[in-house]
């Protein structure tokens, strides 16, 4: 089977263009820092807090409300600036916001204080996402824009992933050193005991 090697699946002249690889390592990072985000928070919330997955999904929800309303806002002065300054601004305030995260994840920290960062968070994904991608493809030719579309679409996704898988990693391994596995274990390990039913009574088990 003759191979065609004029119209590469993966062009890797594409990286040739200074924007579009450093889009990539950037939207990569990203993708990374808020998976591995996600996993630890959503475990403080219904494990150390005691909320239910639907209301610890609801505390990220002024995160997701705000980033719909001040997109296209920022896509609208994502043209007139350099393409450097956004995803800046948004790296800044998404590492700040992961900050105020660690900081607040105790018992008794107020959840006031949770919606209010996500929603500086919400903000931070708006001058990341599409600025993002609006300057990754900005330079590339345009029979090429779809290859660099989807090469940049799988950086996102594998550093998602990379960062989920780290972050798993990371939690087994702390709980494994504060004998917290060996714990789960013997309680999963223990019988339980199960009261009789009322409606028995010692007459009706006797042998007939």
């Amino acid at each position: 089977m003759p191979i065609n090697k004029g119209e590469p699946l993966v062009p890797l002249a594409l990286f040739r263009d200074r924007n579009f690889s450093m889009s990539n390592i950037a939207i990569s990072s990203m993708g990374a820092a808020m998976t591995a985000l996600m996993v630890p928070a959503y475990f403080y919330l219904e494990t150390v807090r005691g909320f239910s997955p639907t209301k610890a999904a609801l505390i990220f929800a002024p995160m997701a409300i705000v980033t719909g309303l001040t997109a296209p806002l920022i896509g609208k002065f994502s043209d007139r600036m350099p393409p450097r300054v956004l995803p800046t601004v948004g790296f800044t305030l998404f590492s700040a916001t992961i900050f105020g995260f660690a900081v607040l994840m105790t018992p008794d920290s107020p959840i006031v204080l949770f919606l209010v960062i996500a929603g500086i968070a919400g903000v931070s994904n708006s001058c990341i996402w599409a600025p993002l991608a609006s300057t990754a493809t900005h330079n590339l030719p345009i029979h090429q824009a779809g290859a660099g579309a989807g090469i940049y679409n799988t950086t996102r996704q594998v550093g998602s992933v990379l960062g989920s898988a780290a972050i798993g990693a990371l939690i087994s391994s702390l709980m494994a050193a504060q004998g917290l596995v060996e714990v789960q274990a013997v309680k999963a390990a223990e019988p339980r005991w199960e009261p009789l039913s009322r409606s028995r009574s010692p007459r009706s088990s006797a042998p007939r």
